[in-house]
């Protein structure tokens, strides 16, 4: 159920609508921006990439909503979630 209403699977029947659209009509991009804008989804595997540093992690996170990778906002994000001095680490 969390997959489809989350667009990441096809519903076999009927549809979800989205701030009045159905998404039957929705793109890949569409899902993307809706997923961004009004859901979020913590994944058992976290989905990060293990080659990356901390930071790199957030900065993508960051691109992938189109914002800024921005070194001050990565940091005031590591601040947040206490991993101050961290961000280098795998």
């Amino acid at each position: 159920m969390l997959n489809v209403s989350g667009g990441l699977d096809k519903p076999t029947s009927g549809e979800i609508i989205v701030r009045g659209t159905s998404s039957q009509t929705f793109t890949e991009a569409d899902f993307d921006s809706y997923r961004n804008t009004y859901i979020g989804f913590v994944f058992q595997e976290y989905n990060i990439l293990n080659e990356f540093s901390v930071e790199q992690n957030i900065g993508l996170a960051m691109q992938l909503q189109n914002k800024p990778n921005d070194k001050k906002e990565v940091e005031r994000i590591l601040e947040m979630v206490d991993l101050v001095g961290l961000g280098k680490r795998k």
